[in-house]
């Protein structure tokens, strides 16, 4: 049965949006959160100014600068930041379409319900597999409809273009922000990775993630 965790889940925003940018097409489903159970982010360990492109693209130029102030963390669950600085989370994930290889049934809870609903497979049935949540479980496609699943979808599937197994490429992650003096723009979370000034989040605990308090003097 389908984990009690995936209503959470569908309370958080997996609607997908229609991809608008050039370097995303229509192969691509545009989530609006981060995939994992622990999403990524950063905490700053110094400041820095940051530019940032006007729309979530890698080809568009960057544009726009942001200064970062050090101590202060970005992350879907440091929810003081997220009101302050209007954050918004996106992630593009590359679609892939699967063939049912062998029978078996599943319980799937459908898109924009709390109710999970048996399903029967049958081989060559095909679905499509379009994000990755949290605990492992994943979104997709299936007669129009969409679904969350558990892993036990690619057990019993095999990609129509070859290989095997869930998705390992084909996903990046965004964040949009409002800068100090109202200018707006996206940060690629790929660039930022490796960069200095940026830290492991500071998390408090599961679901819970702070700026860093300034020492009392």
């Amino acid at each position: 049965m389908i984990p009690v965790l995936l209503r959470a889940i569908t309370l958080i925003a997996v609607l997908g949006l229609p991809a608008s940018v050039l370097a995303y097409d229509s192969s691509w489903y545009r989530l609006g959160q981060w995939s994992g159970e622990y999403p990524g982010g950063f905490t700053m360990t110094e400041t820095r100014t940051i530019e940032l492109r006007d729309r979530p693209d890698p080809e568009e130029p960057r544009t726009i600068p942001c200064p970062f102030e050090k101590n202060a963390t970005y992350h879907p669950w440091n929810q003081e930041r997220v009101a302050t600085q209007n954050l918004q989370f996106v992630s593009f994930t590359k679609s892939q379409e699967y063939v049912v290889q062998t029978y078996f049934e599943d319980d799937l809870l459908k898109q924009g319900t709390d109710k999970a609903i048996r399903i029967t497979f049958n081989p060559g049935d095909r679905w499509h597999y379009l994000a990755s949540l949290a605990e492992g479980q994943i979104l997709l496609d299936y007669r129009g409809s969409q679904y969350i699943a558990g892993q036990s979808m690619f057990d019993h599937s095999a990609p129509l273009q070859g290989g095997g197994g869930a998705p390992e490429r084909g996903y990046d992650e965004w964040m949009r922000l409002s800068c100090p003096g109202g200018a707006q723009g996206w940060l690629f979370m790929r660039e930022v990775a490796a960069k200095p000034g940026f830290g492991p989040p500071n998390i408090v605990r599961y679901g819970m993630a702070a700026d860093i308090a300034a020492p009392v003097r």
